[in-house]
C-alpha cells in the first residue's frame, strides 16, 4: 500500500507565492498512491481556500484517495464546531474528512474499518499512536 502523509502543507501560501510543492514530486509516484493523508493545515481560510486546494490535489491524486484531518489553521476564521462545513466542502470535491469531532487518539470514526477493511487513514492514525506510544511522544536532540 503506498501511503503519502503531508502535514501542516499550507498549499494555499505555496501556491500564492508560484509555488507548488507536489511539483518536485514524480507525478507518476503521485498518481498510484492508495491514499495522500493531509493530517492538519491543509491551508487558512478552509471555506473558502479548501476547494481549491482539493482541486488542486485532485490534479496529482485521484480525489476519492484523499483524506483531510483539519488542523489549528484549518479552523483559523472558522468556528471549532466546524466539521460539518469541512466535511461538506470534502465530499463536493470527492475526498474524504476526518472530523475533529469524531476522532479517538486511536482512529478517525469517519475513516474506521469499512466493509472488514481498514481504510488507509485509520491504518496510519493507528501506526502513529503506537509511535507515539514507543516514543514516549517526547522531542529529543540527538
Amino acid at each position: 500500500m503506498r501511503i503519502l502523509v503531508a502535514a501542516d502543507l499550507h498549499l494555499d501560501f505555496w501556491l500564492q507565492a508560484g509555488r507548488d510543492p507536489l511539483a518536485a514530486l514524480d507525478a507518476e509516484l503521485l498518481a498510484s498512491l492508495d491514499a495522500l493523508i493531509v493530517a492538519g493545515d491543509l491551508s487558512n481560510k478552509p471555506k473558502v481556500r479548501w476547494p481549491h486546494m482539493l482541486r488542486h490535489l485532485g490534479r496529482c491524486v485521484e480525489p476519492g484517495r484523499i483524506h483531510l484531518r483539519p488542523g489549528n489553521r484549518d479552523y483559523d476564521n472558522h468556528a471549532l464546531d466546524g466539521d460539518d462545513s469541512l466535511a461538506a466542502i470534502c465530499a463536493g470535491a470527492g475526498a474524504h474528512s476526518c472530523r475533529r469531532r469524531n476522532s479517538s487518539s486511536a482512529t478517525c470514526a469517519s475513516c474506521a474499518a469499512r466493509s472488514g477493511r481498514i481504510s488507509p487513514c485509520a491504518a496510519i492514525c493507528a501506526w502513529a499512536m503506537m509511535a507515539a506510544q514507543r516514543d514516549d511522544c517526547r522531542y529529543r536532540i540527538s
